[in-house]
């Protein structure tokens, strides 16, 4: 599939391979595409401080142990 730039790939993947049901870690400075592709799936979004991976390992390590967490 060939868009014709990275704002519409990002809306269109975003919408099309998640949902409500999944989360999405996010660095805080991600361009507006990346942000309107996320909003748009409807899935949980979790934000970290730009360039922190502590904090998104964090994150994922609380998503991991969360009830209902799957592998």
């Amino acid at each position: 599939m060939v868009f014709q730039s990275g704002f519409c790939r990002q809306r269109r993947h975003g919408c099309g391979l998640l949902g409500p049901e999944d989360h999405i870690v996010s660095d805080e400075l991600n361009h507006a595409s990346i942000i309107d592709g996320c909003r748009l799936s409807k899935a949980k979004i979790h934000v970290f401080p730009h360039k922190d991976a502590a904090a998104a390992e964090k994150i994922l390590a609380d998503l991991d142990s969360s009830p209902g967490a799957s592998c």
